[in-house]
């Protein structure tokens, strides 16, 4: 994906594609800032599993896959 919008860019430089740089420029944008939240996500992840190693009762698990799963709500909702 970030190839293609490398690739986007670098034609909008021509005079023939003007019209679309501004919509490619915010569709690079929007990329950037899925791609930022995907990773701390990602982080956050992490570190909930790092946490379910640590805390092997039930009750941790508990709450630790509820948040899971809301990360994953999440995570539904910005690739909508």
């Amino acid at each position: 994906m970030r190839q293609h919008i490398v690739l986007l860019q670098a034609m909008l430089q021509q005079d023939s594609f003007a019209a679309l740089r501004s919509p490619v420029q915010e569709l690079a944008r929007s990329f950037a800032q899925l791609e930022s939240a995907l990773r701390e996500q990602a982080q956050t992840l992490e570190a909930v599993l790092a946490l379910l190693a640590l805390h092997p009762s039930d009750a941790s698990r508990r709450h630790l896959m509820q948040g899971l799963l809301g990360l994953q709500q999440q995570q539904q909702q910005l690739l909508a």
